[in-house]
């Protein structure tokens, strides 16, 4: 996450990735608040990192995984 947005909590936008990625996963109902145990049941990391610099933009958002073949989406 970058840019003037990093100056508000941004860990609602971790939350809505992880709800995003688990919707199509696993057959339960998936929420901001049992998204995380989701990705931890899974063994899957997750990290936010935030700068307030954004040379390009105002604000960006990126989301990237890679997979256990080491392919990074």
């Amino acid at each position: 996450v970058y840019g003037e947005i990093t100056q508000h909590d941004v860990k609602v936008l971790e939350l809505s990735a992880l709800k995003g990625v688990f919707e199509d996963v696993v057959d339960e109902t998936v929420s901001y608040v049992n998204a995380p145990l989701f990705a931890q049941e899974r063994g899957v990391e997750v990290r936010l990192t935030t700068s307030s610099e954004s040379p390009d933009h105002r604000n960006v958002v990126t989301v990237r995984g890679t997979l256990s073949s080491g392919e990074e989406v």
